[in-house]
């Protein structure tokens, strides 16, 4: 059970990171 929310943690981590940096590519 931690695990997988240790997982869900880092995934979610990464969409931030990734979906930030996709909006500055936008110039959003």
């Amino acid at each position: 059970m931690q695990r997988t929310a240790e997982a869900l943690r880092q995934a979610e981590r990464i969409l931030i990171i990734t979906g930030a940096g996709l909006s500055a590519d936008s110039g959003l």
